[in-house]
């Protein structure tokens, strides 16, 4: 039986991304081990059926003594576990699981590169944050990038060579359910609608994720304020968790036409609610909400961002919207507002390309057939 160690910073990510992975991998006779830090959440994963859970303790942001720190909890538990295969995504994580592996002789080691964290950083924190990617990659066997813009800019920056890093199909690390994330029918919209106290008279602009500077959030509030100025049944719905104490401030000064939800356990219930679904995030890895949007039949409209960019068809009938640019968001909800048309072609264009190309168990097969192909390659 084959062994295979998952490293992850915070409980979060592989919560939201590994778990149909681990249960794929399970069915093939692995060995499944994961490694995080014991941050909230931690005690859900404990749960995941067929799992070895390890707590290193491990912080995001650089902290030379508790990164050696947490480096010799790595090198002791690889030491122990012997695993054949290292697959390390999330910055932190990764950079230690990969010189963990590299010093004790794993062969196969993935970094899965989730996202270009430098992308967003200036000054020393970008050189700190390019010299970690550097080191990641140069100590990894192999390289998987969420998307090719992401590959492309890591090539650009000079931290992977072409002939390392591969973007499985058209990207994302694990799809979506497309049974689950469907259209809603009349009554489920209603009902959506209703528990969001929200009147089904507005044309609500949705966004699901992290509520945080660099997802865009203040340029998506800035566009709903000035498409307001044309059509004042325009409304926002924001769900998921509040990290910013400023937007919660801005949240709070325009609650006649913001409505801050929170997190829900199943965000589909959100996607139902909405008539378009906005993702001005300045960067991702892939925008993995922008498929669940778009799964749920509704017209979405993303920002022309690394990783953002390639979440939408080609041929979206929607331009991306620039980054930091509220008046091309403003455009945008204008133009859906106003034509129905369109709102038809962009949600069922966007159903049809993640039908075709993210459905979870196609990406999920591809991902860990890829991970299998890594360990023959080493042998």
């Amino acid at each position: 039986m084959a062994r295979i160690l998952f490293g992850v910073t915070v409980p979060m990510t592989a919560e939201a991304f590994l778990k149909p992975q681990f249960k794929a991998l399970q069915l093939q006779g692995w060995d499944v081990h994961l490694a995080c830090s014991p941050d909230p959440g931690f005690e859900s994963l404990q749960k995941i059926e067929g799992i070895c859970l390890h707590a290193i303790p491990m912080k995001r942001n650089p902290s030379p003594i508790k990164d050696l720190l947490s480096l010799y909890e790595w090198h002791k538990l690889v030491r122990t576990i012997k695993p054949d295969m290292i697959v390390g995504s999330t910055p932190k994580a990764a950079l230690l699981a990969m010189l963990a592996g590299k010093w004790n002789k794993v062969a196969a080691r993935v970094y899965h590169a989730r996202g270009f964290r430098a992308e967003g950083l200036a000054g020393l924190p970008r050189k700190v944050s390019l010299l970690a990617e550097k080191i990641t990659a140069r100590n990894a066997s192999a390289v998987v990038c969420d998307s090719d813009s992401l590959r492309t800019e890591l090539i650009c920056a000079g931290i992977l060579k072409q002939s390392k890093v591969s973007v499985l199909g058209f990207g994302s690390c694990c799809g979506v359910d497309i049974n689950h994330f469907r259209p809603a029918s009349r009554e489920e919209h209603l009902t959506a609608r209703s528990n969001l106290g929200i009147n089904d008279r507005d044309f609500v602009v949705g966004f699901v994720g992290r509520i945080a500077v660099d997802k865009g959030i203040n340029e998506l509030m800035s566009a709903v304020k000035n498409a307001r100025q044309k059509a004042n049944d325009i409304i926002l719905v924001l769900v998921g968790p509040l990290e910013d104490a400023s937007l919660g401030e801005r949240i709070s000064a325009n609650s006649e036409f913001i409505s801050y939800v929170g997190s829900l356990a199943d965000p589909r219930t959100a996607y139902w609610a909405f008539n378009c679904f906005v993702l001005p995030s300045y960067r991702e890895g892939f925008g993995q909400s922008s498929l669940e949007a778009q799964a749920c039949g509704i017209p979405t409209i993303v920002s022309n961002a690394t990783g953002v960019r390639d979440s939408v068809p080609p041929n979206a009938p929607l331009p991306l919207v620039r980054v930091h640019d509220s008046r091309s968001i403003t455009e945008s909800i204008c133009s859906l507002y106003a034509d129905g048309s369109l709102r038809y072609e962009s949600a069922s264009l966007g159903r049809e390309w993640v039908q075709n190309n993210f459905d979870s168990r196609q990406v999920v097969t591809r991902f860990n057939d890829y991970l299998i192909q890594q360990v023959k390659n080493v042998v």
